[in-house]
């Protein structure tokens, strides 16, 4: 009990978030709203967003890892040469690295690096729910990739959430069957995060043209996908292998 007391006050923060989208997600579902309004509303979620999570600070545990990167990076006045591009070679990936380059060559704050991956990441995040979701359900979308595991991958997971959310909207190109949209998306997700070379053998279904198939690796989709749940009865997963059966 005792722990649970301790441990309690370092949650309000996040509960009342919740509960401030959740509020206007009610409103957004209970009130006619024309889309004005809508867009509207939505733009305020993204901004509390931001402001909650690209001014976090010191919150989770990578930090641990991330800060001393980002404090021993250079930037781009006092290159000497690309092998002194990384600090420690090959500690992360190129594209990461590169882009972490870029952020301290504009400013060396540790919260602006935190705050300019926030804005990405929402802003893919976005981008991904525009294409699936009604903007009606925008708010409570967002509290579904919260409490799902969403809150990990914002505050700890820097590099993978890039990888995730670029194969998540590179699925639009699967559906279309854009093969070369697809690729380009991936594997820039790969530059950020190596995991995501899992997402590309899903250009075999452009190639061959594959309508129908007796077996879909749920490993990846499971993996990547649970986590934004949709509304209207699909999750995120599911909606993955729909567009991928058509």
């Amino acid at each position: 009990m005792k722990i649970f007391i301790l441990k309690m006050p370092y949650s309000i923060p996040y509960i009342l978030l919740i509960c401030f989208f959740l509020l206007i997600a009610t409103f957004q579902l209970g009130v006619q709203l024309d889309q004005k309004t809508r867009r509207y509303l939505n733009y305020i979620v993204i901004l509390t967003y931001i402001l909650f999570f690209g001014f976090r600070g010191f919150v989770g545990w990578d930090w641990y890892n991330y800060y001393p990167y980002f404090t021993n990076l250079p930037n781009f006045t006092n290159l000497p040469t690309i092998s002194n591009f990384i600090p420690e070679k090959n500690r992360y990936e190129f594209g990461f690295s590169l882009f972490s380059v870029l952020i301290k060559s504009i400013n060396p704050d540790y919260n602006f690096y935190i705050l300019i991956n926030c804005i990405v990441n929402i802003t893919l995040l976005s981008i991904f729910l525009k294409r699936y979701v009604p903007s009606n359900l925008f708010a409570f979308s967002l509290v579904t990739f919260i409490v799902m595991e969403g809150f990990i991958l914002e505050v700890n997971l820097l590099r993978n959430i890039k990888s995730v959310l670029l194969f998540l909207i590179s699925l639009r190109y699967i559906e279309n069957r854009k093969f070369f949209k697809f690729l380009i998306l991936n594997l820039l997700g790969v530059l950020f995060h190596w995991s995501a070379i899992i997402y590309l053998p899903f250009i075999f279904f452009y190639i061959y043209n594959w309508e129908y198939y007796l077996f879909i690796p749920d490993s990846i989709c499971k993996t990547s996908c649970t986590i934004f749940s949709l509304l209207n009865g699909k999750s995120c997963a599911w909606e993955s292998r729909r567009i991928l059966i058509k």
